[in-house]
């Protein structure tokens, strides 16, 4: 892992979108954050459809696949951290919630805590994300029988 922060602060009323999403990917990757797709760049007009789709393609290319799950913003900060480390087995994984400024962010977590904000500010995370609920993501090289190919 290697731990950067962010090229982009999140102003959108400037036409500037954040990209911590690239960022944790570039910490997790050992790769530059200008070498990872900007997916949160919103200023072509792609939907939250188009940025999926573009985000699961570029981590095929990377040979890795991205386990998503979520938690219903009910939930506390250390109740989806403690239950997102159980499941993990020691591997580090994605936590994307509300920032503490405001917007959608993402961090890296593990062992129960927040190892990594790629924000210049350490914005961190305060609650869920904009649509109530929290993202808990893991990025894994899949395992592949012969059966399967």
């Amino acid at each position: 892992m290697r731990f950067q922060k962010q090229l982009n602060m999140h102003e959108p009323e400037k036409g500037i979108y954040g990209d911590c999403l690239r960022t944790v990917f570039a910490c997790l990757l050992g790769l530059d954050p200008a070498d990872v797709p900007h997916f949160g760049d919103r200023t072509d007009g792609r939907s939250d459809d188009d940025v999926g789709r573009m985000l699961s393609e570029w981590v095929r290319e990377q040979g890795m696949v991205l386990i998503t799950t979520q938690y219903g913003g009910a939930a506390s900060l250390d109740d989806v951290l403690g239950a997102a480390t159980w499941g993990s087995f020691g591997m580090p994984f994605l936590l994307s919630g509300r920032s503490g400024i405001g917007c959608d962010h993402v961090v890296i977590c593990q062992g129960g805590k927040i190892i990594w904000d790629p924000s210049r500010i350490d914005s961190g995370i305060v609650g869920p994300m904009s649509n109530g609920m929290w993202w808990v993501e893991w990025l894994v090289k899949p395992l592949v029988t012969e059966d399967a190919a």
